[in-house]
């Protein structure tokens, strides 16, 4: 059996190579907008190592809360939609802006897991890696998400976003310390179920009739 899993934004720009996809017996992709770019191909969670990361200790508001935002590309990420929000959460409620650009991996890391909340993307393609690791950490994460996903997975812990309710959906978790908590351990739960490794691989066996 030929499996062919698509990754990235290739499927995106150059479409289905017809010589590869006459080969192929099972099409896959850790993207989940690619279901709209093929006609046979199945979603995959990327396969993520959660015990890599260390947990976040949620506080009482007895200091800022810290909202990360972690643009590898900003255009991507619809930072300049996403940053004059923070700000402005700055200016009105007790929140820190925490930017994790151009880092070495381990702070990047170090200054995520300092975070109360974080803030994905604004977009069209769904969250990425910078969200599972700060769903491991028991952070609650505010993405967009792409078009089909929540039918597909509903039970998601994300909090959904866009341009318009950014604010509105973040200032229920910048006030109350216990909604954040809940959120984070349930990011924790549902990132452990559906992105690990083992779970993942199980799927691909699964959906190829592997036993």
């Amino acid at each position: 059996m030929l499996i062919c899993c698509y990754t990235g934004s290739d499927l995106r720009t150059r479409g289905v190579i017809p010589e590869i996809d006459a080969e192929s017996d099972l099409n896959l992709s850790v993207e989940f907008d690619h279901v709209h770019l093929h006609p046979d191909i199945r979603h995959i969670p990327f396969p993520f190592d959660v015990s890599l990361e260390q947990r976040h200790q949620h506080h009482d508001n007895t200091q800022p809360v810290r909202i990360g935002h972690a643009p590898t590309n900003r255009a991507a990420k619809g930072s300049d939609l996403i940053i004059p929000v923070l700000e402005q959460l700055e200016r009105d409620e007790n929140t820190q802006t925490v930017l994790i650009e151009n880092m070495p991996y381990d702070q990047a890391m170090q200054a995520k897991q300092s975070c109360d909340l974080f803030v994905d993307q604004i977009g069209d393609l769904g969250y990425g890696i910078n969200a599972l690791e700060a769903l491991a950490m028991h952070i609650p994460v505010a993405s967009c998400l792409a078009e089909g996903f929540t039918a597909r997975y509903p039970d998601h812990p994300f909090v959904p976003v866009n341009a318009e309710n950014l604010y509105a959906r973040l200032l229920p978790l910048i006030r109350e310390p216990d909604r954040r908590r809940k959120t984070g351990e349930q990011g924790a739960d549902w990132v452990a179920r559906t992105h690990d490794s083992l779970q993942v691989v199980r799927r691909i066996h699964a959906l190829a009739g592997i036993a």
